[in-house]
């Protein structure tokens, strides 16, 4: 089992998108706030809004196999110089046929070293791609150590919410950690009557649903920058943990040929829902509030819980 370390926050790679900060505002409820507050505070609730209702449609880039670079070599006129430099120690500087001689055999000398420098960086560069092909067939191939460190540099180099991640053939199992309170926001925005912008404070089942579609979207974002980055990779499971409780909010699976089919205007916990079917969640009451799962009465998350 891999430990991602790092924060707890989403970034996609492309015009990063961060979810750590709270949509709360100091003094935001307080009826002396000002037009251009309360306009304000209208803004920064919908830009949050808008913000988490399309984070689960980034892109990660797919990792392709490394190519070599193009050997570099040096000007040839460098390596001219460097040659006439040498023979020209040897002519005195009157003697106008040595130096024609010299200069001629600086040519023959730079066009060898041209030679050698041009087949010594081929060699190098035929061992680059060689090593570069047997990263890429391992990596495809899904070898354990090569495919675990890919993806710990891929999660902590976005920051990834992902606690632990271990590989299991063509599926790897990761423990995801879910939105905390400092994560969700706490207002959406509001237009009275007579058009003056405001923000309210989210009810119970508003801030639910939000909710479902936070945690979604980070599972969302975690599967497919890991099939992005595992190329091999044929499947996910997921389990993502409350970071207040520590308990788990849900179990999913997912696979790679589920994701092509998925229609992104779609909100994050419907896409969640429908990729898989026996999808672990428990949702109670009237605002259908997520509540802590057993994931030892499901055998595919067997590994995920400690045994005694």
């Amino acid at each position: 089992m891999h430990v991602v370390g790092g924060g707890t926050g989403v970034s996609t790679g492309a015009g990063p998108v961060t979810v750590y900060e709270s949509l709360s505002t100091k003094g935001s409820s307080r009826a002396s706030a000002t037009t251009d507050q309360r306009a304000e505070l209208h803004r920064e609730a919908q830009r949050r809004l808008e913000q988490i209702s399309g984070l689960h449609r980034a892109v990660f880039p797919t990792v392709e196999r490394g190519r070599a670079p193009v050997p570099e070599l040096a000007p040839f006129r460098h390596l001219l110089a460097a040659a006439e430099k040498q023979e020209f120690k040897r002519v005195r500087w009157w003697d106008r046929s040595g130096r024609k001689q010299a200069r001629a055999a600086a040519r023959t000398r730079a066009e060898r070293w041209a030679t050698d420098l041009l087949t010594l960086r081929e060699k190098e560069g035929r061992a680059e791609q060689a090593r570069l092909d047997a990263h890429w067939a391992s990596l495809r191939d899904n070898d354990v150590r090569v495919l675990c460190s890919a993806l710990d540099m891929a999660f902590r180099s976005t920051g990834a919410p992902v606690e632990s991640f271990s590989a299991h053939g063509d599926e790897t199992r990761l423990i995801v950690i879910g939105p905390g309170v400092t994560d969700m926001p706490t207002h959406k925005p509001t237009v009275t009557a007579g058009g003056a912008l405001g923000a309210a404070r989210l009810n119970k089942t508003e801030t639910a649903d939000i909710h479902h579609d936070l945690l979604a979207a980070r599972v969302l974002l975690v599967a497919k920058q890991s099939f992005a980055t595992g190329v091999g990779l044929r499947a996910v499971r997921i389990v993502v943990r409350e970071p207040e409780t520590g308990e788990f909010l849900l179990g999913v699976g997912i696979r790679r040929e589920g994701l092509p089919g998925v229609d992104w205007n779609r909100s994050a916990w419907q896409i969640l829902s429908t990729l898989d079917p026996e999808i672990v969640v428990k949702e109670r009451g009237r605002t259908r509030a997520l509540h802590a799962v057993d994931l030892s009465a499901h055998p595919a998350y067997s590994g995920f819980v400690p045994t005694d």
